[in-house]
């Protein structure tokens, strides 16, 4: 700009002045520019921030903040205290992620998954021309391996399971959503001879299972970096992905990785739940499910499921498989 405004300033003897504000300049910006360039200086000078080192101790100070729903008081007298390191927008980023977790916390309950091997869930998912039924352990977040199909049967997914149950060793509780290829019969047989409790989702309700969709993507986010950036064909990068987030340390598992922990509590589950104490855990829900029916005066398929699922998750709760987080009260709103 500053080229093009001298080059015109010699040809047509024409004021710097007069010729930055018939190109839309303030004066003061072009005697700016000319400073600076006359100095050694680049002609624009862009003010800097230095690099933002303490985000911890930030982000406890942000904590701190009286967080409503949709403000935080002290917000913008926090920022005048770091706006060396940090712009207005990241910093007000920062602060509606926080609130915003805050929220979430308080306004949902959050189930906690205490023994290894006790509860295993399935869902099936499509991905680059193929279909799959991701098996996943509840507590430890360790994802069993895939299979692969062109289509996914009811018959694939009992081989699936079959082929788990005699290498793992069969859970307590297998979660499953309202597929017709994942409620049938012929699965219902199979968890029969196995010994292992159905709990199914409500209909129309995927948050029921959301820790599995949480492993879907997680599982197609990496195979897609795999076959971008390794080069890898989908059939192998499926095949790797699962080994790989097993491998992975993770922050709600206190560090460790989900291989480590699934190990660790895979011999405490089988010693305590043996055939015979998995066929007294049925009877006992079984008996709960009527309990909770005979309360009731119109029962039909939607009640005995639900009635089902309240029988199991009272028994896993009073026996310490698994501990329910009750939502606090919402935050404030502040004007």
């Amino acid at each position: 700009m500053m080229q093009i405004l001298t080059d015109l300033h010699e040809r047509r003897g024409q004021s710097l002045g007069r010729l930055a504000m018939t190109m839309g300049l303030k004066r003061s910006t072009m005697w700016r520019w000319l400073r600076h360039i006359r100095l050694g200086q680049p002609a624009i000078k862009r003010r800097g921030r230095a690099p933002l080192k303490d985000r911890s101790v930030l982000q406890t100070a942000i904590a701190k903040l009286r967080h409503g729903l949709y403000r935080s008081r002290g917000a913008p007298a926090l920022w005048r205290l770091w706006q060396a390191s940090i712009s207005r927008f990241s910093f007000n980023v920062l602060v509606r992620q926080h609130r915003q977790e805050l929220n979430r916390q308080r306004q949902a309950s959050r189930i906690d998954w205490k023994l290894p091997d006790a509860v295993w869930a399935m869902d099936p998912a499509y991905y680059i021309g193929g279909y799959w039924n991701m098996v996943t352990d509840m507590a430890s977040r360790f994802r069993f391996e895939l299979m692969m199909a062109v289509r996914l049967p009811k018959k694939l997914v009992v081989e699936q399971l079959r082929r788990l149950f005699e290498k793992y060793g069969a859970p307590l509780v297998l979660k499953r959503d309202n597929g017709s290829n994942l409620v049938n019969p012929a699965v219902n047989e199979l968890l029969d001879a196995y010994v292992v409790i159905p709990l199914t989702s409500p209909t129309y309700y995927p948050r029921y299972n959301g820790s599995v969709e949480y492993a879907q993507r997680e599982t197609k986010q990496l195979a897609g970096c795999l076959i971008q950036a390794a080069g890898l064909s989908p059939d192998i990068a499926l095949a790797v992905t699962p080994g790989l987030l097993n491998a992975k340390p993770r922050p709600c598992l206190g560090g460790q990785t989900a291989q480590a922990v699934f190990q660790a509590g895979k011999e405490a589950f089988q010693s305590l739940f043996t055939i015979k104490r998995r066929r007294e855990v049925k009877d006992w829900i079984i008996d709960y499910t009527w309990t909770i029916i005979g309360q009731i005066k119109d029962v039909g398929q939607r009640v005995y499921d639900a009635a089902w699922r309240q029988a199991v998750e009272t028994w896993m709760q009073e026996n310490d498989i698994i501990e329910v987080r009750k939502p606090v009260e919402p935050l404030p709103h502040y004007p």
